[in-house]
């Protein structure tokens, strides 16, 4: 006997995704819900389902970013997506079918309807559901560390990139940066370009030296108060865009 086919729940409320589930087990599918579109993107790196049914309004990242962000992996592209909106007329269709929905219904369609959407999907779908291993993640936030003596300007900076769904990392000077880049890996470095003991020119220096070494690019971005010709000719001599 075949397993069911798995089907992703994203939906925040509680009452209308127990109303989705009991719908599709009705029919024989196996459903898992996440109430985020984060927490997809977290369950996407465990199982591959055979379809994503997803809300577009969603707390932090909406529906039409998880599309996107499915729909840009080689390995989850093909996975058919479901959006649903609040209503007809609402002027969120044209978001989700642009972002990479195959469909999307009025949360207020009738079961039947709803039903033989999924079937047809299901039908298209080329996914194949798989089980991954943690090495095997699709999917995890971009890693930046930010390099400042500035407590303050620091946690500005995890408040406004840990909003957008980074993980952040600080260091307080320079030595602590170059420290945290030798033993842990990221995809961006900020840097001040003014501090104690050592400047933003010497640690990109530093940084493009040790990425020789590294296996994996990283984007350098150079922070300065001052964005006077020189300074910026400075960083970008310094900072470069990969290692």
């Amino acid at each position: 006997m075949e397993p069911a086919l798995q089907i992703l729940i994203v939906e925040d409320s509680e009452t209308q995704a127990l109303q989705l589930r009991y719908l599709l087990e009705e029919e024989g599918w196996e459903v898992v819900r996440a109430s985020t579109a984060e927490l997809a993107l977290e369950e996407l790196n465990r199982h591959l389902p055979a379809l994503i049914i997803a809300d577009y309004h969603l707390p932090g990242m909406q529906g039409d970013e998880l599309c996107r962000r499915v729909r840009m992996n080689v390995n989850t592209r093909g996975i058919p997506i479901l959006m649903l909106t609040a209503g007809e007329g609402s002027g969120t269709e044209p978001a989700g079918l642009d972002s990479g929905a195959d469909d999307y219904l009025a949360k207020s369609v009738a079961p039947d309807i709803l039903l033989l959407r999924v079937r047809a999907l299901l039908r298209g779908s080329g996914a194949r559901s798989s089980v991954l291993s943690p090495q095997e993640a699709y999917f995890r936030r971009a890693r930046l560390l930010a390099i400042d003596d500035s407590p303050t300007y620091l946690e500005s900076l995890v408040d406004a990139f840990g909003s957008e769904g980074y993980e952040v990392t600080q260091a307080a000077g320079a030595k602590e940066g170059l420290a945290q880049i030798e033993h842990g890996a990221f995809d961006c470095v900020m840097v001040d370009l003014v501090m104690p003991e050592m400047d933003g020119i010497e640690v990109c220096r530093r940084i493009h030296e040790m990425g020789r070494a590294m296996d994996h690019p990283m984007i350098v971005i150079m922070l300065t108060s001052s964005e006077t010709k020189e300074d910026m000719t400075r960083g970008s001599k310094r900072a470069p865009m990969t290692s």
